[in-house]
């Protein structure tokens, strides 16, 4: 079962991806903080209000890892017909996160006659 994955993450800077990945060229190492906040995650007050006040969730994050979560994405959904399991995707409605078209694709491409998709209509990404 997948909820929700981040096959592709929302990036709201036009050429923020290809920027940061020449960035990371000249500069090398350096963190970027997130824009998420739990208000983008659920409708729940209190997962809110856990996920704000959480010590060990940090903002920033460490562009190679960004970039390579895209590459790395892009590779499980060209292969994704290599998966022959039993597979049950959830799909958040109103996920202000990642993007609902490569989790489509990725289902589109599974070869297990054993699959569902699920859209979650309202849903944030806290699916």
């Amino acid at each position: 079962m997948l909820a929700s994955p981040a096959f592709k993450v929302k990036l709201y800077v036009p050429l923020a991806r290809p920027a940061l990945a020449l960035w990371h060229r000249l500069r090398g190492l350096f963190f970027i903080n997130s824009y998420v906040k739990g208000r983008y995650l659920t409708h729940d007050r209190q997962r809110v209000a856990s996920f704000n006040n959480d010590p060990l969730i940090t903002r920033a994050i460490a562009v190679n890892i960004l970039l390579d979560l895209y590459k790395t994405s892009e590779r499980i959904i060209r292969d994704a017909a290599a998966i022959t399991l039993p597979t049950q995707l959830l799909i958040s409605g109103d996920d202000y996160v990642v993007h609902r078209q490569p989790q489509i694709d990725f289902y589109q491409r599974l070869r297990s006659p054993l699959k569902e998709l699920h859209l979650l209509p309202g849903f944030y990404h806290d699916t």
